[in-house]
């Protein structure tokens, strides 16, 4: 490959500029970063080239990072990539990930290593970079939605709404320049409760929509969570109250909602003049809120609850504030009520997390690397000491061969043996270099 040349030639040359290579890989699209590394440093890290892709446009992702290579190419002189790592969106195995929606889409971190010639690449799901991407933000990034009582060694939950529903759980990290242990769950699929008699027969509605699994035929279709706490969620509930509700139906907004490529938006735009759209957007946060609500129950974290995802930061209003919907689905647990009271709870304004916590584990990598380096013998130092080695036995054989022969006839023969052991001496030099560097 021609590209896997071009690097290894460019990562020979004195003067190559090492990088970090982040990626967000969804279903839909690619979003790839390359960040500069001048040190190890988070905040002084900067992006030097970066571009987003359509998945559909490209047969594999080998053929996107090839595209995104080449363009760094012709920009970045010197170019020599150290560590990338990329956030998937699924199951990761053994590091490697099969976009079953995606004909040809099978990423293979030891595959890229080898095929573009980087030294370490890592793959993780999206939602566990989500939950190192908190270790990047600061108290600005944050809306305090609840302050409880922090405590900095128990667990922390993220929680977050986009086009799916994505949970985690954090253990904090064990030392200063560790990485905290995230751990991705499929909590979005947990079955969803109805709450009240509207949402029973919202259960109902999408029960009929949805696909009955063969495993499933002695019960009846079940409704994840994530089918209402989503983009598409949210998009269902409308279509439910559409349906329920057919003389509140405003054809104006109706059809722009119904016609949209964006019908989640649509409905958030009409909240303020279209009822219908008041409904389901109250619904979905409810929905949302109760969810964030079970989380906390469930992993107790009193190190923080996030809530992240695309969807929250646009609609601070139904999130913030005690008498929120959200905040009060969220409490309304009945006798454990206090227990919740006590979890501080934040919403996290920034929508790259993803990418963020790509950036960090493999900001990680490339800091383990240099302490690797520093903790082993140097090649100098290693050299040396076989160098001090050789001189010893030298200096051992002189000795020897002097004290055995007096005439001229020996000196000549110490002469010669110590020019041979002088050749071989250098020839035991050389070979030792060539295989430290190695």
């Amino acid at each position: 490959m021609e590209r896997k040349k071009s690097l290894r030639l460019q990562a020979e040359g004195e003067n190559a500029r090492p990088v970090l290579l982040a990626g967000d890989v969804g279903g839909t699209n690619c979003r790839l970063i390359l960040f500069e590394t001048r040190d190890l440093k988070f905040q002084s890290d900067r992006a030097v080239h970066r571009n987003v892709f359509q998945n559909d446009d490209f047969r594999s992702f080998s053929d996107v990072l090839c595209r995104f290579l080449s363009e760094a190419d012709s920009k970045i002189p010197n170019l020599r990539i150290s560590v990338a790592c990329f956030a998937v969106a699924g199951p990761v195995s053994d590091q490697r990930i099969n976009f079953t929606n995606r004909d040809g889409w099978i990423i293979d971190a030891r595959d890229l290593q080898s095929d573009f010639d980087i030294p370490s690449v890592i793959l993780i799901n999206d939602f566990v970079a989500n939950g190192h991407g908190l270790s990047t933000l600061e108290d600005e990034d944050l809306i305090v939605l609840q302050e409880g009582k922090l405590d900095k060694f128990a667990p922390i939950a993220l929680i977050g709404a986009g086009t799916g529903l994505g949970e985690c759980f954090i253990t904090p990290a064990a030392g200063k320049h560790q990485l905290a242990g995230v751990y991705a769950t499929e909590g979005g699929h947990v079955d969803f409760a109805p709450r009240n008699p509207l949402e029973d027969k919202m259960l109902q509605y999408i029960r009929e929509k949805v696909p009955h699994h063969a495993e499933d035929k002695n019960t009846v279709p079940r409704v994840s969570v994530e089918r209402i706490v989503s983009g598409k969620g949210l998009v269902t509930i409308y279509e439910f109250l559409r349906t329920e509700f057919p003389d509140e139906v405003m054809s104006n907004f109706d059809t722009e909602i119904m016609e949209s490529n964006d019908k989640g938006r649509h409905i958030a735009m009409s909240y303020y003049n279209y009822s219908l759209s008041k409904r389901a957007m109250d619904i979905f946060f409810e929905s949302y809120g109760s969810e964030a609500g079970n989380v906390a129950l469930k992993f107790m974290p009193f190190g923080g609850l996030y809530i992240a995802g695309g969807i929250a930061p646009k609609n601070v209003e139904h999130i913030v504030g005690q008498g929120s919907r959200f905040m009060d689905a969220f409490s309304s647990k009945g006798r454990v009520r206090s227990i919740l009271d006590g979890i501080p709870v934040y919403l996290v304004m920034k929508e790259d997390i993803g990418m963020r916590g790509a950036h960090f584990v493999a900001l990680n990598e490339l800091r383990s690397q240099s302490q690797r380096i520093r903790s082993s013998p140097s090649i100098e130092a290693a050299l040396a000491s076989k160098k001090t080695q050789v001189v010893s036995a030298l200096k051992a054989v002189n000795n020897s061969l002097s004290k055995s022969f007096t005439d001229y006839s020996a000196l000549w023969a110490l002469g010669t043996s110590v020019l041979t052991s002088g050749l071989f001496a250098i020839y035991i030099t050389k070979t030792l270099t060539k295989a430290l560097k190695q």
